[in-house]
């Protein structure tokens, strides 16, 4: 298995493992610091003319925070391209706590994201952390600067996309949370699903990872696109 293949497999496995009771807590930080491992570990840098049309090839990479043992965001940029005839693009790597106690004690990160401009966001296997009071800065960053969501029902609460700029569809089917997370169950959805044939996917994805099991969440804003802030 190839280490991109272990960086988006390994979440699966995360939220296959703390559904069968693994603590959530340790094992999705665990799992965070492999794949920032990982993605470190690729970024040495390699010759893009060696590789075969459609390959990837990685530019150049470099640490975004000199210090990450003094900041509360540390992370990678790693810049690549599919071959020569490509033009370079940019990914960036980070780990955060993303609580809005932390967004609002080191802002840093989130204004780095809004000097990025308009975005497409994407969520999965997220706890439903941003069902909670807690969390609602990085959920409020989201509505406000992506121009497209896409989800499954662990992330943005169905009710919570403001329906004069958005407008969200699902897919699949919702058979509620698993287990773990019963009391996040969102009738509104669960109607929206009675109400409405939903197309198919062919796939599982986040906790409920079965195929013809997943709940799918895509959103699109109605609005002009944002601007970029600068960065102070």
């Amino acid at each position: 298995m190839s280490p991109l293949e272990i960086v988006i497999f390994l979440p699966i496995v995360a939220a296959l493992a703390i559904w069968l009771g693994a603590p959530a807590r340790i094992t999705s930080i665990t799992a965070a610091l492999i794949n920032l491992l990982i993605v470190g570990g690729i970024a040495l840098g390699f010759d893009a003319s060696k590789l075969g049309a459609g390959e990837f090839a990685n530019v150049s990479s470099r640490v975004v925070l000199e210090n990450p043992e003094k900041t509360k965001h540390p992370g990678v940029r790693i810049l690549f391209r599919r071959s020569e005839m490509h033009e370079p693009q940019t990914l960036y790597f980070f780990s955060s706590d993303l609580s809005s106690w932390n967004i609002k004690q080191n802002p840093g990160f989130k204004r780095f994201c809004e000097s990025l401009g308009p975005c497409n966001g994407f969520t999965k296997s997220a706890s439903y952390l941003m069902h909670l009071d807690s969390f609602e800065s990085v959920r409020d960053l989201l509505l406000a600067r992506c121009e497209t969501m896409l989800q499954d029902d662990t992330g943005i609460m169905w009710k919570d996309f403001p329906r004069e700029v958005w407008s969200p569809v699902a897919y699949g089917w919702y058979p509620g949370p698993i287990e773990r997370f019963k009391d996040k169950y969102q009738t509104d959805l669960a109607t929206w699903y009675r109400e409405n044939k939903a197309a198919p996917i062919p796939f599982g994805i986040g906790c409920n990872w079965r195929p013809g099991m997943s709940t799918l969440i895509f959103a699109k804003a109605r609005r002009e696109p944002l601007k970029a802030l600068p960065v102070e």
